[in-house]
């Protein structure tokens, strides 16, 4: 267990600005980023097993939250089915 007693108070160290949307999403999750927006209620895209991102589920937050988009998925067909529900 490490000693708190070795760990620093700093004072005046400037946060860094918040990064977000696609800079800091993982490149792999935002070449679908697109694909998603075009989705219309009840279609659906189907990502193949060795190409399903990492931050996959982060980006389907992301289009709930900033477009009010809803998804659902299931992993069938060899891959990740996503579906746009409204």
């Amino acid at each position: 267990m490490a000693d708190s007693n070795n760990v620093r108070i700093e004072k005046g160290i400037p946060i860094p600005g918040y990064k977000h949307g696609a800079s800091r999403a993982n490149p792999a999750a935002v070449k679908y980023y697109e694909r998603l927006k075009e989705l219309q209620a009840g279609e659906s895209i189907l990502i193949p097993e060795e190409e399903i991102p990492t931050g996959i589920t982060g980006t389907l937050q992301y289009h709930r939250l900033k477009y009010g988009r809803k998804f659902t998925t299931r992993r069938m067909d060899g891959g990740l089915r996503i579906w746009r529900m409204e």
